[in-house]
Order: structure tokens, then sequence, then C-alpha cells
């Protein structure tokens, strides 16, 4: 009897930075208790990926304390409404807006050394509308690091289904 497999493609990516990305995020020096989301990335009309796979590769300028986090969110548009009356380019995010996008986890700091990469895969991340972008909410006690060369970013990967035909 033949059988089928349903597999899985990753496709071209989408990287939210300072500089240097598909798309802006300001993560450079951004403080403790303070928020911000990136630009709109329109995703073009017809059909597209829902399922996606996001890395956040965070880092702080300090000491910090173990255990605590960057909490990462979502945010969608279909054009005419933004979840959290937020605006399309990037800007501040408050915490208030929190309750009103979507929380995609948290990137959890590991070790209490300045300038120490931390990084956080967050996979099923189900996006439906045509425009999206991340929101950053920084708890870790300290800024984020203050370099030139972005160190810190967040990469949205479509994930596929690749069906193969049953042989």
């Amino acid at each position: 009897m033949a059988t089928q497999q349903v597999l899985s493609t990753r496709i071209t990516t989408t990287t939210w930075a300072d500089s240097g990305g598909d798309a802006v995020i300001t993560l450079r020096n951004l403080a403790t208790a303070t928020g911000r989301k990136g630009a709109l990335v329109d995703r073009g009309a017809g059909s597209k990926p829902m399922w996606y796979q996001v890395t956040a590769v965070m880092q702080c300028e300090a000491t910090v304390v173990v255990g605590l986090t960057v909490d990462l969110y979502l945010c969608q548009s279909d054009g005419t409404y933004i979840s959290g009356n937020l605006g399309t380019g990037d800007e501040a995010f408050p915490l208030v807006a929190s309750p009103n996008v979507d929380y995609m986890g948290s990137a959890t700091t590991q070790v209490v050394t300045a300038h120490t990469q931390f990084t956080k895969r967050i996979k099923n991340v189900l996006i439906v509308e045509r425009y999206f972008a991340p929101c950053v909410y920084n708890l870790t006690g300290v800024n984020l690091e203050n370099t030139t060369t972005p160190l810190c970013k967040i990469i949205f990967t479509p994930v596929v289904d690749d069906i193969q035909a049953a042989a």
C-alpha cells in the first residue's frame, strides 16, 4: 500500500533589527520596563503561509539577574484595524497594549554576564492577517545591548507543509 508523507519546509525569513534586517525595530539600548513595536511588514495579497517559527536573539548591556525576561508579542493588521491600536511604523509599545496583541513567549536571561546573547525559539505562531510585526517588552532590569552592530533581532520563518505524493 502506497503511503503519503507530510513534511515541512522553511521558506524565506523576515528579520526585524535596528539595521540590516528586512524591517526596523529599534531595540538598541531599549530601557528596562519599556517596549517597542517593529514596522509592519506586508505579506502581500493572496494565499500566504500561516504558521511561523520565531527566533528572538537578545543581549543585555549590563549584568542581569538570571530568569528575567524580554516578552515577545505579535501585532497583526488587515490594513484597516491594527491590534492594540498601534501604528504602522517602528514605535513605542506600551504595556497597556499587550492584552490586545498576541503573546508569543519570553526570552529568558540565562547567565548574569553582560553582553551575553540569549535566544528563544517559538514554534507554531499563527499569522492570519496581511500585515504583521513583533512587539518586545524588556523586563530584564537593564537596557538591551547598546552597540552600533545590531545584536538584538527577531526572525520570522514561514513553515509550510510539503506534501509528498504517494509512492
